[in-house]
């Protein structure tokens, strides 16, 4: 029998970051987001997201991971501190 993987989802806003990072970007926030949320996927297998809405400082997506992924939250703010935006959770 296959071991069954549970999965987490959670849905964030992202928003330009208020310190030096959002400062510099030249980009939409919710271009830095996207660009922060493609470099999380493609970090590891089992992560995924959809965006909800999409508007030029702010973006909404709902994201999912595996259960084991525990570097999930923290690769996340890695990205996002990397383009300037900040996420708050707003509900699973």
């Amino acid at each position: 029998m296959s071991a069954r993987l549970t999965m987490q989802t959670a849905t964030y806003s992202f928003i330009r970051s208020k310190d030096i990072s959002g400062f510099l970007s030249r980009n939409r926030a919710s271009t830095d987001a996207r660009q922060a949320l493609e470099q999380w996927r493609a970090a590891r297998p089992g992560r995924g997201y959809e965006v909800m809405l999409s508007e030029d400082e702010l973006l909404l997506a709902r994201l999912s991971w595996e259960d084991s992924d525990e570097d999930a939250g923290p690769d996340l703010d890695g990205q996002c501190g990397q383009v300037g935006v900040e996420r708050s959770f707003e509900g699973a």
